[in-house]
């Protein structure tokens, strides 16, 4: 999704050849919804340090990271992720069925931009999340905002 986004925000027409390819990786977020779920269950085994034995955590990062709020959270980003895929893939499909620039300016370029706004908030959100629940004592307030522009930069690395 987010290579779909920067291809239309940035005015790309080569991309329209492959663009199936990362529609069709899109489809995937549904069924990691339910894999998801495995890991809400088998939090007990996938995550000891927060078992009965873990250390003492202060009661406001106890909560932060509690497995109703922490399963949230990562259940709210795969639904609004799961809902801009939908929106982009429809949009893809109107776009096949009536050619028209109408499809392409207005409601593609709207949705890509609404995207990477969200995208780059529950991308940051959701690494910290995920780094957090390997190690509860560990803490950064740079450390979200390092991954996402290092995603940026390793995928440019790679194009060269």
């Amino acid at each position: 999704m987010v290579f779909l986004s920067l291809q239309y925000l940035s005015g790309a027409v080569w991309c329209a050849g492959i663009r199936r390819i990362p529609e069709a990786l899109m489809s995937v977020l549904p069924i990691a919804a339910v894999l998801m779920l495995g890991l809400f269950f088998g939090r007990g085994w996938d995550l000891p340090r927060r078992g009965p034995g873990a250390a003492a955590l202060p009661a406001a990062k106890a909560l932060y990271l509690g497995a109703p709020f922490f399963f949230g959270r990562m259940a709210l980003f795969v639904v609004v992720w799961s809902v801009f895929a939908l929106l982009m893939r429809r949009t893809s499909v109107r776009q096949d069925d009536d050619p028209a620039p109408r499809h392409h300016a207005g409601a593609w370029c709207a949705t890509a931009a609404a995207f990477a706004v969200v995208f780059a908030i529950s991308f940051s959100l959701a690494s910290f999340d995920w780094i957090m629940t390997l190690d509860p004592q560990w803490t950064s307030t740079i450390f979200a905002v390092y991954l996402f522009a290092a995603c940026w930069r390793r995928g440019s690395r790679r194009s060269r």
